[in-house]
């Protein structure tokens, strides 16, 4: 079994020490209360092949009380290069969702009642290859459990968050790259 390394305040680390890290922090950003979407630029680079975000504290504006939340590669809005399967558990029953053909991936639902948490994995984004994706999103309404893959091979470096309506209020996105 891997043990993780002990690090002392002023030690000198190793590369191989260094190199035992599975996850870098490659950006952090901040969304923007009244946005209708939320570009996050510089996310994906030559430097990981596989990506895990996390959005802490996402919300949307008032009067959207369960509003789906809409994820995007690059600038691509084609409808026939996304597709995402999964499932959605309100608590008191089980949805399968589906879709083919869309001009996004679907994340979850973001309430205004409390913050819903994002947790997904973009696989392959900046090599010129399918983009594949994971997640798992958690709120008070519902979980959703979802993938999929973006039929285009193609580079890219940002990804774009957009509710289905209305706007978002707040949230903070981690980006970190997974070490091969």
């Amino acid at each position: 079994m891997a043990v993780p390394p002990d690090f002392v305040a002023g030690q000198v680390l190793t590369a191989a020490q260094m190199n035992k890290i599975g996850m870098w922090l490659v950006k952090t950003d901040t969304i923007t209360a009244g946005a209708s979407s939320h570009i996050i630029t510089g996310a994906f680079n030559a430097d990981y092949v596989n990506y895990r975000i996390i959005i802490n504290t996402i919300t949307c504006a008032a009067g959207t009380p369960n509003l789906v939340a809409q994820l995007r590669i690059g600038a691509t809005t084609a409808a026939t290069t996304y597709y995402w399967g999964g499932v959605n558990s309100n608590y008191t029953n089980r949805t399968d969702e589906q879709a083919a053909n869309t001009t996004s991936w679907r994340l979850g639902a973001v309430t205004t009642v409390d913050a819903t948490a994002f947790d997904f994995t973009v696989y392959r984004p900046f090599l010129a290859a399918t983009t594949a994706y994971s997640s798992l999103s958690q709120s008070s309404l519902a979980t959703y459990q979802l993938g999929g893959y973006h039929n285009q091979a193609t580079s890219y470096d940002q990804l774009v968050l957009t509710p289905a309506s209305s706007t978002l209020s707040q949230g903070t996105i981690y980006v970190y790259g997974m070490r091969d």
